[in-house]
């Protein structure tokens, strides 16, 4: 199966061949720095089920758990202090 991502103004960001055993079941996942607007899903098997497709983030950047990691510790010193 081949999923094809595509921006806000119809621009292929990327494409992807994805390859699930017969039978089993599969995963994956994409990040993009360009928001992904839209999927397309070309399937050449009637027997796939596709389920669970989600857009957003699916993480904070490393950036943004650093200053929340710098905030606990500085409330916690401050309740010590007091």
């Amino acid at each position: 199966m081949t999923v094809d991502l595509f921006d806000s103004t119809s621009t292929l960001i990327d494409s992807r061949q994805i390859t699930v055993p017969s039978g089993g079941t599969g995963f994956f996942g994409v990040a993009s720095v360009v928001p992904i607007a839209y999927l397309t899903i070309n399937n050449s098997s009637s027997f796939d089920v596709i389920d669970n497709v989600e857009f957003g983030a699916a993480f904070p950047e490393p950036a943004t758990l650093g200053q929340l990691a710098l905030g606990l510790v500085g409330i916690a010193r401050r309740r010590k202090a007091a």
